[in-house]
């Protein structure tokens, strides 16, 4: 950033997010991990508020976590410049992980939400 400045460059800062599970691998209640998640999104943004209004994608979870995916849904309709993408339907390495093709399809899905919502 500090580099793109001494240029006269203004970043702007746009945030692909894809949380771990290990949360409801210890039966974190999902309204407190949505509580959580969204003053995480507040913390990141006030850091980088000076660039923009700092988009955040997020990635839906693997098939079997529909309680934490409704709470994302939430989160994208309660604050702005948040969205997600669908994964469900991704291939798996694992239970828990997304195989390379998976990785590859989701990031291209991370991408098409700025395309559409921000003309990159």
């Amino acid at each position: 950033i500090t580099k793109m400045e001494d240029l006269n460059l203004t970043p702007r800062i746009y945030i692909f997010y894809s949380q771990g599970i290990n949360d409801m691998a210890v039966s974190t209640n999902s309204e407190n991990w949505k509580t959580a998640t969204k003053s995480f999104i507040d913390r990141i943004r006030s850091t980088w508020s000076g660039y923009g209004p700092c988009p955040v994608v997020m990635t839906k979870f693997m098939t079997g976590y529909q309680t934490y995916d409704s709470k994302i849904v939430e989160m994208a309709s309660e604050m702005s410049d948040v969205y997600y993408v669908e994964t469900s339907t991704e291939p798996l390495r694992n239970a828990e992980h997304w195989n390379y093709t998976g990785n590859k399809n989701i990031s291209t899905k991370l991408m098409q939400v700025l395309i559409d919502n921000y003309g990159l």
